[in-house]
């Protein structure tokens, strides 16, 4: 038994040893079956691609992204969706969103859903792998776009091509064909079995050339002489002639004005004028008649500042622009956002017929333009703003150079005058009017006494202004040599016989002389005068300021009002039978007193029941009562909008700090801040080319005319300023480059005197060392009040802007004074003309972007998310190898060569083909600026490509390729109408006769005032208006009633207002400039009709025309009807089209005649 037992416990335990062994040998299996797993590496577009476009791109791949996840893009899975989780994080897989919710237990969180196909547990595995691998996505060219392979077998995206052309074996076709392009298009006609139609006649051809290459209809002489021409090359003469026309730009450019938006205002609801946008106007026109090379012409007007065609830029900036402000800066960004999606839109479809706009919050969904794309060129064009610039030219050269050494004169003559400009008093020097603010004023009752400046004792008995005229003291008086301004513009006054009736409270501590004035008040009655005011008025000073109590009070002064401040008698001439005549004292010197904050000046009323008047007084802060003598007060000026100079003792300083501490109204703005070095080579230093730089307290948001850079860049004007953020305060600091010596601050609210409000009226300005040990060299309590200065535009002898108070002047330092006035007048003038002299341009202003460009999220400029380089379009090799320190310039360069490249495959079958468009009415491609999967499919798509290949190869020459076109036999086609041609191609797509269509709303107005004879073809320049403006702040254009030679030019030079349109033309689908127009529609509306019948401008030229046949023709009709019918369709009447004209004029006259011509159907249509 005990050997059955022992059996039994050996066959246990080996039993249990192998079990264990088993095991172990298992998890040594499982252990290398892991680890070789981990060393497997996954490949992405082996193992984890399929994955993904299986079960994840439909929701979240190019088209659609729920959740704003896309899972396509590199860049994207790892920024995530909505959630804000990255979707993959490289190393981590628990970490990354996309794994919890593949794995999540929640079926409401596990993706996919539960109506999709799941994620298996191997894929999970792969994916997991992958993850913990670093998640390795290499980079294609085009990932972008690696969902999207299908569109790059799109026809458009193809390189070009040049096709063999069709070999024609019809010996009619052969006859027919005049050039490749008829070999083409019979090609196709036979296929369809369809005939070309017949060749036009003579008068046709002609009038049909002209109107489509110079918008105007030929003469009869020129009719006359083509018809009767049988030479070989009649039609070639007659065309290069015709491309040779300097009216050919005009009409050709009208068309690209179309097409780049084009206009003379900025849109939306302000609609301010861009009065200098016409130079690019012109320079389209101009760069047509030249047949500038189309690649050239794309590289001027992206980046033409770098090739000597500044004005070309204009094309950037064409496009309207959000001007109304707002603080909020949101809206501020939004507004920026569209201003630069502008630019990319119109690039993309202008150039390239690519709707590059639709990629602005999400990938393209037609065409291979991705997000990143669209910011890439958001980052070209990040450094362009809307605005003037100069154009350089050498007469703009050689005025810089005259100002240049103009402003050294005037710079040496001003620091000569500055050391007759009053230092600035850092002690204490405050002016208190008797003025209240009006809701104060207007109460009239006695105010509980305060320490607040002026208090009210009694009712006021009125106010009293002085009276124009040249005496001294009167109110348009604003000072001189020799005497100060009139500084007291009205003043108060009470009928109070020994009473209490003002008091002023400086809320000063010191010793202070004290400086009164008063109205000296005078009435003129017949040939008698009689003095109003009292002779024995009184001031005391309180000093407690409690008017309950007497012991402290004491008499200052007892002053006669009827005199001035010296003693001499007012004037008492006679101003009118009941006028008067009320002059300002003049500063009195009441001496020097002790004052407290509490302490109070009293004007107490004279014996008799006379007026006692209150105005401006001065206190003077003084050292001591031995060292301030009783002269006049040295009183700065007032604080001027325009300009404000501040001299001091010279004094060390690395930093300037200008403190505002009050304002006119809202947050203060200062244009330049100007810092001045002692010396006769005194320089400004405060300038950031001279290496300053400028702090502040802060900066309003939302402008970018009111940066902090504007406090110094040099640059005048509301446009270069800057604006605090806070209500009537803030600071500004400059910090030197160095230490220097500077005597002299200069600055205003705008230097171009435009606007007068935010200026800053309370301020003090201080020095310090390196140490930033702080000294007050200035401030604004010297100065004369801010509301009592006389304006810029007073006229008196120191008008200029300058004040000196030089009553303690000799006579010979007068004189100089007085001559270097005069002189700094003179320069300033020229300054100014200098200044008129400038040509500027509404072409953009570039600067070096301040900020990266982000990739925004579903386009939000507060969602950013990558950081973009400057680049094209990827899809179509549009990497220019550029990088965020590049040179604002050279990115829009870099872009415009990458565009007008001639193996980009787009840019030179767009142009052909709006040429084609232009000439036939449509173009090969329906759809002219979208030549993507969603735009129209070609009618020839080997003819596009043949002529995309031959305007490369003649050297981009625009003028070529319309040569080709218009000498063709398709071109030469009755316009004609046939059974089959209509049932088979009734669109005429494939030009089986000339496509007859109207004339544009341009062609119509210059060929009815070429045909009355009044038009005017003066080219260039300003353009003539049809508005009349209204000056509200929101501009209201109301069409001109009246018209005269001044508005019969032609229409590309009527200025163009956004959102309005010319009163007669507007109607025949003539585009405002708000939106890129590169097919105009084509309809029939009533309106027409009525406006060409009835408006004002066609039954004036109906008049002008009748006018011209009756002189051209002495009164005969039958002539006149021939004349007119030459005149208007190139050709003469039929008989029945004579006898019936004849009895039109005879019924109703010739005028009536005039205008049925101008409604007819054969002078509206190119036929």
């Amino acid at each position: 038994l005990l050997i059955v037992l022992l059996l039994i416990l050996f066959l246990l335990i080996f039993l249990i040893l192998l079990m264990v062994g088993l095991s172990c040998i298992n998890c040594l299996t499982i252990a290398e079956q892991n680890k070789q797993g981990q060393d497997t590496k996954i490949d992405f577009d082996r193992d984890i691609e399929p994955i993904l476009a299986a079960k994840c791109y439909q929701c979240h791949g190019a088209n659609q992204q729920k959740s704003g996840l896309r899972l396509h893009d590199h860049q994207s899975a790892l920024h995530g969706g909505d959630s804000m989780k990255p979707a993959i994080v490289p190393g981590n897989s628990s970490e990354s969103y996309l794994i919890q919710r593949i794995i999540s237990e929640d079926k409401f969180e596990r993706m996919p859903p539960a109506d999709k196909e799941p994620i298996t547990p191997e894929e999970i595995r792969l994916l997991r792998m992958w993850i913990n691998q670093g998640a390795n996505w290499p980079e294609k060219e085009d990932t972008a776009v690696a969902d999207q392979s299908f569109r790059g077998d799109h026809w458009a995206f193809q390189p070009v091509e040049r096709p063999k052309v069709p070999i024609l074996h019809d010996a009619a076709d052969k006859a027919w064909a005049r050039n490749p392009i008829d070999n083409f298009i019979i090609a196709r006609l036979d296929k369809k079995g369809l005939s070309p139609s017949e060749k036009a006649d003579r008068s046709t051809l002609i009038r049909r050339w002209s109107q489509t290459l110079l918008g105007l209809p030929p003469s009869p002489e020129d009719v006359q002489q083509f018809v009767a021409d049988q030479s070989p090359d009649a039609y070639e003469q007659l065309v290069d002639r015709l491309l040779a026309s300097p009216h050919y730009g005009e009409r050709w450019g009208q068309h690209w004005l179309d097409i780049v938006r084009f206009a003379e205002t900025s849109g939306f609801e302000v609609n301010t004028p861009r009065p200098n946008a016409w130079h690019y106007r012109d320079y389209v026109i101009q760069a047509f008649n030249k047949d500038t090379p189309y690649n050239q012409f794309i590289l001027e007007q992206l980046a033409g500042d770098t090739v000597g065609a500044d004005v070309a830029t204009g094309f950037l900036v064409a496009g309207p622009k959000d001007l109304v402000g707002s603080p909020d800066i949101r809206l501020t960004l939004a507004q920026r956002m569209d201003e630069l999606h502008d630019m990319i839109n119109t690039t993309g479809m202008t150039f390239m017929g690519l709707t590059t706009g639709c990629a602005r919050c999400h990938d393209h969904k037609f065409d291979p333009i991705s997000q990143r794309d669209y910011y890439a060129m958001q980052a070209v064009f990040s450094g362009v703003k809307h605005g003037d610039r100069v154009l350089s030219s050498p007469q703009y050269k050689e005025n810089q150079k005259k100002a240049k050494e103009t402003k050294e004169k005037r710079n040496k003559v001003k620091n000569q005058l500055s050391k007759f400009e009053p230092l600035a008093f850092t002690g204490k020097t405050l002016v208190i009017d008797d003025q209240l603010p009006e809701t104060e004023a207007s109460n009239l009752k006695k105010e509980k006494p305060s320490r607040t400046d002026t208090t009210i004792l009694m009712e006021i008995g009125g106010t009293a202004g002085y009276t124009s005229g040249k005496k001294r003291g009167e109110s348009n008086d604003t000072g001189g040599l020799g005497r100060l301004p009139n500084i007291g513009k009205k003043y108060t006054w009470w009928k109070a016989a020994h009473a209490d009736v003002f008091t002023w409270n400086p809320g000063l501590s010191g010793y202070y002389q004290i400086w009164l004035s008063w109205g000296c008040g005078l009435s003129g009655r017949s040939n008698t005068t009689k003095a109003l005011h009292a002779m024995d008025a009184e001031y005391h000073l309180d000093l407690d300021g409690d008017l309950a109590t007497q012991d402290d009070r004491r008499l200052i002064t007892i002053i006669n009002q009827q005199k001035l401040a010296d003693g001499t008698d007012a004037p008492t001439e006679l101003v009118g039978a009941s006028g008067s005549k009320n002059l300002w004292s003049g500063l009195y010197a009441a001496g020097i007193h002790e004052l407290n904050r509490n302490s109070r000046i009293i004007l107490r009323g004279g014996s008799s029941d006379a007026p006692v008047a209150a105005d401006i007084m001065v206190f003077q802060q003084a050292a001591d009562s031995l060292t301030l003598q009783e002269s006049s007060p040295q009183l700065r000026p007032a604080v001027q909008t325009w300009q404000n100079s501040e001299r001091f003792k010279p004094i060390e300083a690395k930093f300037v700090r200008f403190t505002i501490l009050g304002t006119n109204g809202g947050e203060p703005c200062i244009d330049e801040l100007e810092i001045y070095t002692e010396g006769s080579d005194s320089s400004n230093v405060a300038l950031a080319s001279t290496g300053a730089k400028a702090t502040a307290s802060g900066t309003l948001p939302g402008y970018e005319i009111h940066k902090l850079r504007h406090i110094n860049d040099g640059l005048y004007g509301n446009s270069h300023s800057w604006i605090s953020d806070e209500i009537g305060q803030g600071w500004v600091e400059i910090e030197l480059a160095q230490k220097a010596t500077i005597h002299r601050i200069a600055w205003g609210r705008d230097l171009k005197g435009k606007f007068g409000d935010r200026t800053p009226i309370q301020y003090k300005i201080e020095v310090a060392d390196e140490m930033r040990n702080w000294n007050l060299i200035s401030s604004a309590e010297d100065r004369i009040p801010f509301v009592l200065t006389a304006n810029k535009d007073s006229s008196s002898e120191n008008s200029s802007g300058l004040f000196y108070p030089v009553i303690d002047l000799s006579e010979d330092a007068i004189v100089v004074l007085k001559e270097l006035i005069g002189q700094v007048k003179v320069l300033d003038a020229e300054l100014d003309q200098l200044a008129l002299d400038v040509p500027m341009i509404y072409a953009g202003q570039f600067n070096q972007p301040e900020e990266l460009t982000h990739w925004l999220y579903r386009g939000d400029p507060f969602q950013k998310r990558d950081v973009v380089k400057p680049s094209g379009i990827s899809s179509f090799k549009g990497n220019l190898n550029l990088d965020n320190e590049t040179l604002e310039s050279q990115r829009r360069l870099k872009l415009a060569q990458w565009i007008s490249d001639p193996k980009n495959p787009l840019t030179a079958r767009v142009m052909v083909n709006r040429i084609w468009h232009y000439h036939f009415g449509e173009g090969i491609v329906n759809s002219p600026s979208d030549f993507g999967v969603n735009g129209g499919a070609p009618s020839h798509l080997q003819l596009l490509d043949w002529l995309a290949s031959e305007f490369k190869d003649s050297g981009w020459s625009i003028k070529s390729i319309q040569r080709l076109i218009v000498l063709s036999s398709t071109y030469l086609q009755s316009s004609q109408p046939n059974t089959k041609g209509l049932e088979l191609d009734v669109d005429c797509r494939l030009l089986w006769r000339f496509p007859p269509r109207r004339l544009a709303a341009e062609a119509i107005r210059d060929s009815i005032l070429q045909v009355s004879g009044a038009i005017d073809l003066t080219m260039g320049g300003v353009g003539y208006e049809v508005f009349e403006p209204n000056t509200n702040y929101v501009r209201v254009y109301n069409p001109k009633k009246e018209f005269g030679p001044t508005e019969w030019r032609r229409m590309v030079y009527q200025r163009k207002i956004r959102m309005e349109g010319d009163a007669t033309f507007e109607a025949f689908d003539c585009p405002d400039g708000g939106q890129v127009c590169p097919k105009r529609t084509r309809s029939i509306t009533a309106l027409q009709a009525l406006n060409l019948l009835n408006s004002h401008f066609m039954v004036q030229q109906a008049d002008l025309f009748s006018q011209r046949l009756l002189q051209e023709t002495n009164q005969n009709t039958s002539a006149q009807v021939r004349l007119g019918f030459q005149l208007a369709y190139g050709r003469k009447p039929d008989l029945q089209e004579l006898q019936r004209s004849i009895a039109l004029v005879e019924s109703h006259g010739l005028p009536i005649f005039c205008r049925a011509i101008f409604n007819t159907n054969e002078f509206m249509f190119i036929n």
